[in-house]
């Protein structure tokens, strides 16, 4: 029941960030935006935002822990993909949302499987990115089809 509550509160709490980070977005205010989301990494995960780029999506995980907080981290990373793509950062916004796939792939490779949210993200993600660029490790985690259920 607690674990339950702080999900929902960690839940709620990111989707307060979204909102206000695609609110200032909106708005074209994008270093407002920017360091909006920089303190969610600290405020949800515990973790300067920097660090994201010194790991693997593994070791990410591991850092981090908890599987829902790795996908919390993976809607972080997104929202700074879109950031940089606002910007016409293509490049870096590429990097992200590979980044942001890798992270929910890892999930998938922890749990075997992943809910259709997830599973929705994942493919969300690959419309984004060129697969080619899926790093061995998580190609075994790609979902065949669209259709293709989880447990």
């Amino acid at each position: 029941m607690i674990e339950r509550d702080y999900l929902l509160r960690m839940v709620q709490q990111l989707a307060a960030v979204i909102a206000r980070s695609f609110k200032l977005k909106e708005q074209e205010q994008y270093d407002q935006a920017e360091q909006e989301i920089e303190k969610a990494f600290g405020e949800l995960l515990g973790m300067d935002a920097h660090l994201v780029n010194l790991f693997d999506p593994a070791t990410l995980a591991q850092l981090v822990g908890d599987t829902e907080k790795v996908k919390v981290l993976s809607t972080l990373v997104f929202e700074q993909g879109e950031l940089h793509r606002l910007q016409g950062e293509d490049e870096q916004a590429q990097k992200e949302y590979l980044r942001a796939l890798e992270l929910l792939l890892e999930v998938r490779l922890q749990r075997g499987t992943g809910s259709i949210a997830d599973l929705q993200q994942v493919q969300a993600l690959l419309q984004r990115i060129d697969v080619n660029q899926v790093s061995e490790r998580y190609r075994s985690a790609l979902p065949a089809s669209p259709e293709q259920s989880t447990a």
